[in-house]
Formats: C-alpha cells, structure tokens, sequence
C-alpha cells in the first residue's frame, strides 16, 4: 500500500509489522511531527519533520455533494492562501491593531507583539504600564488604570527616604562618640583625647547622614537617613530630649565599656523612666574597647558569662543584641556598615514605630 492509494486527507502508514499491514491514517495537523509531505494535511507540507503551512499551493479539499460525489470544486472554509499584509496609514506603516510579521511593519512608537494565536502593532509599554485589551482600557476607575496613572504621575526624582532617629546613651569615655561617628561614617562627633573622668561631650550634638540606595523596601531602592543624638554624661533631662527628638526614638543604643566592670544599673533606670518598659524593644547594646577582649584571651560569648549581672541582664533585654566594636581600628570604615545593619533590623522589627519621651517624668 502506498499514499495513492489513501483517499485525500489520509496517508499510508506503515506499523512495525511489515508493509504487510500498512492501513491508512487521517492526515497530521499543522505543528504535529512528520516524515513527508503527504503525512501533512491539505495547505500543510512536512519541514524539518514539522507540519507548518504551505504558502505557495492553494489546495482544495474535496466535500461530497449531496448525491455522494466528491467535488473538488467545493473549498472548504478556512483553507486559504495566506495573502501579503497590506500596509495601511499614510506613513505605509502598520497602525495599532494592524497584522505584522516584525516591528519593522509598524509605525514610529508601535513595536509586533504577539496578541493571542496572531501578531499585530500594539503600542511600546512604558515602566509602570499594563498590557490590557481595547475593551477594558477605557475603564478609567479600575485599579489598573489608577495606579498607572499614579505611576505616570510620580516624579521621575522622588525617592524613597527611611528617617531614624537613633540616640546615643552611656557613661563618661564610654565611646559614645566613636559609637556616632562609625553610624554616619565619619568623623563629626567629637572623640580627641580627654583628662581621666572628664568627658568630651557637654551639651547634646545632632547629626544627620543620607545613605542613597541602602536597602530595597517594597521591591525599590531606599535611601537611609539617621539621625544621630549624642548625649553628655549625665544624661540630659526628659524634656531636652523630647525637644530633639518631638516624634520619638526608633533605636536606643546603650554604649559600655567592655574593659569595666563597675556597676552602670543607673543608666538601666535612666532609660526605665525616659521611656518606660517599651524601650526594651528598641534597644540594642554596644560594648566597646573589646580589643582588650583579644588581649586577655576571652572570646565574646565566654565574656557575657563571667560579667556582672547587671550587664548580663541587659544584654538579654535590649532586643537589638549586642555588638562587639574595636576601638584600635578606623571605626567608620571597619565597623560602620555592621552597626548600621543592626539599626535597621532593629527598626524593622518594631515596624518603623518610634518610642515617645515621657515628659511627666521629673529625674
């Protein structure tokens, strides 16, 4: 048997017992494999063993009429010569919606993109906007159309800004200073050598450093910008504090000296009546000097274990954890970037939500 011998849309297929049992098959579709052209349905021919359409043969099939005969006159519907796009507009270019092979077949701001099983011109999507059908784009209330133009409308300059105010607390020579200045990444706050119990700070320094691009928040990029209160030794009173930060205190940073083991519970109470129990939360402990640690041989988890019990406890309160920094190396290169990483998870848990000074109090 051989492919003459099938009647039109069919073709001989020969099965792995023999020639002896070859029958006739219905025709492959168009995308369905094949090894010749008469295994293709009428329109179709076999290239690189696929079954794609015949643009150069305009094939009829033939329908039996009603007395039976096979007409091959009669065109079945949808068997048709693919024909050459016709280009439309003045430019002799395609317009939006017009059939397209390439971008090149459409006009200026109009690019070929595939709309369901077709190709046709469709408008270059700028950032922000939604490829959506003709019947839905005129609904101007829909979320869609609202926050494209809300995205449209936002200047192309507006970045994201994440403000925090992070005050510095902690005894005379503690490193209070050094501590601020390793946050902003430079040497602003003021650390020059001091007499034996004097502290170098005396009034209450404010300074402020925007960081482009730290982070990624919501799928953009987000610029950093701390806030950074430096306090003297003792502490300043309640309301002098509110007076700097009026919208509240997102990180707490307690600052002790690791190479001390005097008792510093009163800090712990300066913060208990400033803030109240909340300031646990926003709390994180830096221990400073721990070069002389190294020195002595104690690593940090060993030196939290044979401390005073105050410090102990603390470290255990202050939800931020504790942080090791090294007073013999360049702060604001080495241990900045650590630091300021803590900060902001630290914030991040409490969701951004800033402490209030509790005012009422009298120290």
């Amino acid at each position: 048997m051989s492919d003459l011998e099938c009647s039109e849309g069919s073709y001989c297929h020969a099965t792995s017992k023999g020639p002896a049992h070859s029958r006739c098959q219905t025709c492959r579709r168009r995308k369905r494999r094949c090894h010749r052209d008469s295994m293709c349905c009428p329109g179709n021919r076999c290239s690189n063993d696929i079954c794609v359409p015949d643009d150069d043969s305009f094939v009829s099939q033939r329908i039996p009429d009603a007395d039976g005969h096979l007409n091959p006159l009669l065109k079945r519907k949808g068997w048709k010569k693919r024909e050459r796009l016709e280009v439309k507009g003045t430019s002799g270019k395609g317009q939006v919606g017009d059939p397209c092979l390439r971008s090149s077949d459409c006009s200026d701001s109009l690019c070929c993109a595939r709309h369901f099983w077709t190709r046709i011109c469709k408008p270059v999507l700028r950032e922000g906007q939604m490829d959506l059908p003709p019947e839905r784009s005129h609904h101007g209330n829909s979320l869609v159309s609202i926050l494209s133009r809300w995205n449209r409308q936002r200047d192309d300059n507006e970045r994201n800004v994440l403000a925090l105010n992070v005050l510095l607390l902690g005894d005379r020579q503690s490193g209070r200073s050094s501590v601020g200045n390793a946050l902003i990444g430079g040497h602003e706050f003021q650390t020059d050598a001091c007499v034996s119990g004097v502290s170098v700070t005396t009034e209450c320094q404010v300074l402020r450093r925007n960081f482009p691009g730290y982070f990624r928040r919501q799928g953009a990029e987000t610029d950093l910008t701390l806030r950074v209160i430096d306090t003297p030794a003792p502490p300043p009173r309640p309301l002098s504090v509110h007076e700097l930060c009026p919208g509240g205190v997102h990180v707490l940073v307690l600052v002790v000296r690791a190479d001390r083991s005097h008792d510093n519970s009163h800090l712990e109470k300066y913060v208990e009546s400033l803030f109240g129990p909340e300031w646990r939360r926003h709390a994180i402990l830096i221990l400073t000097h721990s070069d002389y640690l190294e020195k002595a041989g104690l690593r940090p988890s060993v030196y939290l274990t044979q401390t005073t019990d105050w410090l102990e406890a603390l470290s255990s309160e202050a939800a931020g954890g504790v942080l090791f920094l090294d007073n013999s190396r360049d702060w604001p290169l080495i241990r900045g970037r650590p630091l300021r990483d803590g900060v902001l998870r630290l914030s991040a848990r409490n969701h951004h939500r800033a402490v209030k000074v509790r005012t009422e109090v009298s120290l």
